[in-house]
Formats: structure tokens, C-alpha cells, sequence
């Protein structure tokens, strides 16, 4: 880490947070759009914890949702690399292809996340969003009726039903 990037570690005091910690922080400043600190606690939480997933997961949501889509799959990459069945790896991959318009590789992403993790809602709903984007909307809309019957209040089922509702 450079003399300002420790500096900045030192203002967000953050240099003897345990990793949980540093999770927190730099999801607090990754949602309020401030990538670049969100990244560097995300970098620094991964020396203390290398197999620390979920900072690594949100570290590359920080790369997608600052449009820097190559970087996020690289990080996702590197996850996955780890730990091959971690589940929100593969949401979060499959956000980052929809994202970029990349729907095959979306919805392959949460195929193969839902394999390794059948009873992810989750990723149930990004293959219904898939098969959507597919125009498979009798297939999806089965999909979201059994996420929803077993998980109300799952986000992006919801959301995907209300779209089925304006269709």
C-alpha cells in the first residue's frame, strides 16, 4: 500500500478492525459510491483474510457498479478459483454479465451456480430473470411462483414478477 493509501486506511480507522469489520466499512462506502475507499478497505481486508470471500465478492461489485466490468470478473475469477461452489460468487457473476449485457454468460453463471447450490433462491431467480431475457416467459414465470411461494420476500423474484405482471 502507498503513504496515501495507509493514510486513508488511518482516517477511516480501519488499521485494527478485524475483517468482519472491514466487510462493513467497505460496504457502508461502496453503497454510498465511494469506490475507490471501498476498494482499498476491500485490499487491505483481503491481506489480513485472503479466503475472506464475501470482501472479495463485494470488491468486485464495486469494479461493476463503477462500470469497470473486466476488472469485476477477473475478481470474481479469483474467487470462484478459491472456492468453487460459493454461492454468491455466482450471483454475483451473473449480475455482473446481465449488467454488461451479457445474458448468456448471466444466465450460464447462475446455472452453474444453482447446480452447485440447489437450494439457492438466489440463483433461481437469476435463471428466471435469464429465461426472461430469453423470452421463455411461461418458464420464468413458473420459477418466480415457486421461489416466491417458499421465499415472499426474495428481492429479485419480485421484482422479476411485477415485470411478468407489466408484460
Amino acid at each position: 500500500f502507498s503513504a496515501s493509501d495507509k493514510k486513508l486506511l488511518k482516517e477511516l480507522k480501519v488499521l485494527e478492525k478485524v475483517p468482519d469489520s472491514l466487510y462493513m466499512v467497505a460496504r457502508s462506502l461502496g453503497l454510498q459510491r465511494k469506490f475507490d475507499s471501498s476498494r482499498l478497505v476491500c485490499r487491505y481486508g483481503l491481506t489480513k483474510s485472503p479466503n475472506f470471500h464475501d470482501l472479495r465478492v463485494l470488491l468486485a461489485r464495486t469494479y461493476a457498479w463503477n462500470s469497470q466490468f473486466d476488472s469485476a470478473t477477473m475478481v470474481l475469477d479469483e474467487v470462484l478459483r478459491r472456492a468453487e461452489n460459493y454461492e454468491d460468487a455466482y450471483n454475483a457473476y451473473s449480475d455482473v454479465a446481465y449488467w454488461n449485457d451479457y445474458s448468456d454468460l448471466a444466465m450460464k453463471m447462475a446455472k452453474t451456480g444453482l447446480e452447485r447450490n440447489p437450494a439457492s433462491f438466489d440463483l433461481k431467480a437469476r435463471v428466471a430473470r435469464g429465461l426472461l431475457e430469453q423470452n421463455r416467459v411461461n418458464e420464468a414465470r413458473q420459477m418466480i411462483i415457486e421461489i416466491l411461494e417458499k421465499q415472499p420476500t426474495n428481492e429479485l423474484a419480485n421484482q422479476l414478477n411485477q415485470r411478468l405482471k407489466n408484460l
